[in-house]
């Protein structure tokens, strides 16, 4: 049988050096699992408190915008981050709803510390444009140098 996450894998997932796997699911058909994990993170983490960062708001924006994508995140077989996202693989990218949202952030626990950038490198980004980046990652992350690595 071939699950949800298959039928709606855009790109294969891929190891970081770290041992995360990282893969590109639609953002219209995300599974029981990926939705169970948001919800789990988002109320583990007080920074994700803005109503951008709600699964609901994922949901409409997944039908309106160009391109609409979610990067999940997996350590073994937990979910520790998502990132929604619209824009092409091989390309540029903004946070899923750009400009309209405000808040943008890798949707994790406050404990957790991955890097916005290996994440954006893993799923092959080239570069992400965004506004109000709110992220509990290292800092390096916020500066220019970090993010024109991109």
């Amino acid at each position: 049988m071939i699950s949800d996450m298959t039928l709606s894998r855009v790109q294969s997932p891929v190891e970081t050096k770290d041992g995360l796997q990282m893969e590109v699911v639609k953002a219209t058909i995300i599974s029981t699992e990926v939705r169970q994990a948001w919800l789990k993170l988002r109320q583990s983490n007080a920074e994700l408190w803005s109503p951008h960062f709600d699964l609901r708001m994922f949901d409409v924006l997944a039908q309106y915008a160009p391109h609409p994508k979610l990067a999940v995140v997996r350590k073994g077989a937990d979910i520790v981050a998502l990132l929604p996202f619209q824009g092409r693989i091989g390309g540029l990218a903004r946070p899923l709803g750009a400009p309209l949202s405000d808040q943008h952030a890798l949707i994790q626990t406050a404990s957790t510390d991955i890097d916005l950038i290996d994440v954006l490198h893993a799923i092959n980004v080239t570069g992400f444009v965004f506004t109000g980046l709110r992220q509990h990652v290292p800092s390096a992350v916020k500066s220019e140098e970090s993010v024109s690595r991109c």
